[in-house]
């Protein structure tokens, strides 16, 4: 059976983690996993939630001497902490391994500079080593390539539906949602300012944001009466299926689960056209993408409530095409090529 090291920095609740998660679910029966991270998971979210075959190790030294325990393993380093922790490893240490960069960005924005340095080094360094490269989404290849990652072994396998969503009856509450934790990435000042506008208009608006990081002095005084903070939510099924209408204003994504688990409850959709958001979107008839802020407000306050026989139907059709099975396929192919 071969052995696969997940590299990854916590198993706290994010996408990364989350798709790890259901990853490993789907590759237990045919692979023996082991996953390090940087310090004891214990206290992580997702801990608990792994199969009881996956082992764990978060110190560095039992690692060295697992990985000699196994002759040419394949090796995963998740998202840029983890590329880097096994780079200084392999300096000191002989270590003889099929290593995989998953890489899980989409971009930078434009003052990153210091993160650009680093991105242009790990790329000249993908080509050095010929690595082999997982994108999540098509737009973080195009970027990532920009800085000179290697091209001849590289993928993108989208996420998939990574969460088994229960589509439950679906009813409105008259609620807009948004979902993701207060981050400059996810465009917080952007929904607020969107949603203010729309308040002027329609006093009695109410949204419900999901995510961590969120707290009451975010909130502009004028929307405290409209406006829900729920913080982490383990499942998200009653939410979507209840609300109105999904709303996403990142400014920067890779592949963004979120989008995907809103399609698959058919929800109406409006938002900004982040790392794949047009490829998710492509064939999902029930959405708007904004081209500006103004753009996304006239969208809001165009924005009208929909049959729930309708969002029912492309609710079941997105998720036949999205299914999680295809994305753990595509995974094992590219396990058995490299």
């Amino acid at each position: 059976m071969t052995t696969i090291y997940h590299i990854i920095p916590n198993l706290n609740s994010a996408g990364a983690e989350n798709f790890l998660l259901s990853l490993s679910i789907y590759l237990s029966k045919d692979y023996h996993q082991i996953i390090y991270t940087f310090s004891n998971p214990d206290k992580d979210i997702l801990f608990p939630k792994f199969d009881s075959s996956v082992k764990f190790i978060f110190d560095k030294k039992e690692l060295i001497g697992s990985l000699k325990n196994f002759q040419n393993p394949i090796i995963i380093c998740w998202m840029y902490p983890s590329i880097i922790f096994l780079e200084k490893l392999r300096v000191f240490n002989k270590i003889e391994a099929k290593i995989i960069w998953n890489i899980r960005h989409s971009s930078f924005l434009p003052f990153q500079i210091k993160q650009k340095a680093g991105l242009l080094f790990l790329g000249l360094l993908s080509t050095i080593r010929k690595y082999s490269i997982i994108y999540c989404a098509y737009a973080s290849k195009e970027y990532h390539q920009r800085f000179f990652f290697y091209k001849t072994k590289s993928i993108v396998i989208l996420n998939g539906l990574i969460k088994e969503l229960d589509l439950k009856g679906l009813e409105n509450e008259n609620y807009f949602l948004y979902v993701g934790r207060h981050n400059p990435y996810k465009g917080p000042d952007l929904l607020l300012r969107v949603f203010k506008k729309y308040v002027k208009i329609n006093p009695d608006a109410k949204l419900k944001i999901a995510g961590g990081g969120w707290s009451i002095n975010q909130i502009d005084n004028s929307l405290i009466n409209n406006i829900e903070l729920l913080g982490n939510v383990d499942d998200l099924s009653t939410l979507y299926a209840k609300a109105k209408c999904f709303l996403f204003t990142s400014l920067t994504e890779g592949f963004p689960n979120v989008l995907v688990e809103a399609c698959s409850f058919g929800l109406p959709i409006i938002a900004t056209n982040a790392g794949d958001t047009s490829i998710i979107l492509k064939e999902y008839p029930n959405s708007k993408i904004a081209t500006s802020e103004n753009h996304f407000s006239e969208l809001l306050n165009d924005f009208d409530t929909q049959d729930f026989a309708y969002r029912n139907k492309i609710a079941k059709d997105f998720r036949k095409r999205f299914i999680f099975y295809k994305t753990v396929s595509k995974y094992i192919k590219f396990f058995e090529s490299i």
